[in-house]
């Protein structure tokens, strides 16, 4: 009978096997449409939450998760995520992305991240193995090495831009502090054809993180949508501590304050001075604070916002122990 011939001919056991092995497959789970970003809020609270090298508490972890729930009920809205790659030095032309295991701890920190409730930014961030800073990072004289190295880098950022697009993932960075091929206008160029690929692969906000003294000379901010500063700024003036952490210190449009500006004031106005130079460009991101151990010379978080220059605090550190905050008054604050 034509019955039990189809079922001599392709079994009805076999054929239950492939329908079970092919939904448990990792290429089958991989095929799940991606879950729906979180807005930017629009007073930002964050805090960026890096890669601890500990498979048990890393990315992607319960630990990991509860950090997350602990921070929602600080007021955190929004989680920045690194993406670690690596070169030797200043001068390698080649740049490692992660392992398929670190990008999958990324992915899925992302993905708990958005399932919480918070707006995610994954930075791709590059370290160099002999302690040099990426700031440095030119190639001067030597166009062979800097087209491998930015060959290099899109891929990196192309590997970044899968992540962020198949983990809801916000907002994506395309760079951070990269303060020696930040200004020319070559840089620009190759930017531009970068982010394109990007966009073609991912539908979410591009922004630059650049150095606190880069920002003003950053050629290819209006590649980007969201212009960020990276400024480790204590809540009270340093006056030891030069440029950084005396921002009056600075060059450009900021000029000399009124002696009755605040020293926070300063601040602000140098992010809105910079949001004016942009124009109709990107926004402005925010000034940003790092673990320190003197807590207002360097606190762990502010959870400070600066919702009316269109500006945003972030914390930066991944706490071992989430520190009480006492808010901020008047330019000073405390951790414990």
């Amino acid at each position: 009978m034509p019955g039990s011939l189809r079922q001599s001919v392709f079994g009805s056991k076999p054929i239950a096997a492939l329908l079970v092995l092919t939904c448990c497959s990792p290429m089958s789970a991989r095929s799940d449409p991606p879950p729906s970003a979180v807005p930017l809020p629009d007073r930002i609270q964050g805090a960026n939450l890096r890669p601890v090298g500990d498979a048990r508490r890393g990315y992607g972890t319960r630990t990991a998760r509860a950090t997350l729930e602990r921070l929602r009920g600080m007021g955190v809205n929004t989680i920045g995520v690194l993406m670690e790659g690596r070169m030797k030095n200043v001068g390698d032309p080649n740049v490692r992305s992660p392992s398929e295991r670190d990008l999958e701890a990324v992915r899925q920190m992302l993905k708990d991240a958005n399932q919480l409730g918070f707006a995610t930014i994954l930075v791709p961030h590059l370290y160099l193995d002999d302690g040099s800073w990426r700031g440095d990072i030119r190639f001067e004289g030597d166009d062979d090495t800097r087209a491998r190295w930015w060959r290099s880098y899109a891929r990196f950022l192309l590997t970044a831009a899968d992540v962020a697009s198949s983990s809801g993932t916000t907002a994506l960075s395309i760079g951070v502090e990269l303060k020696g091929l930040s200004p020319e206008v070559e840089t620009r160029r190759v930017m531009q054809e970068l982010a394109n690929q990007i966009r073609s692969r991912f539908a979410g906000l591009l922004l630059y993180s650049a150095n606190w003294d880069e920002a003003e000379q950053v050629a290819f901010w209006s590649v980007v949508d969201v212009a960020g500063v990276n400024g480790y700024y204590p809540l009270v003036p340093d006056p030891v501590r030069g440029a950084e952490m005396s921002p009056t210190a600075s060059s450009g449009c900021l000029g000399s304050p009124s002696v009755r500006c605040s020293w926070w004031r300063s601040v602000i106005d140098r992010a809105r001075c910079l949001t004016k130079d942009l124009g109709s460009g990107p926004k402005t991101s925010s000034p940003s604070w790092t673990k320190r151990p003197r807590p207002t010379r360097g606190p762990r978080c502010s959870r400070t916002g600066f919702a009316r220059t269109g500006c945003a605090v972030s914390c930066f550190g991944w706490f071992r122990r989430i520190p009480t905050i006492r808010r901020p008054s008047r330019g000073t604050g405390s951790i414990r």
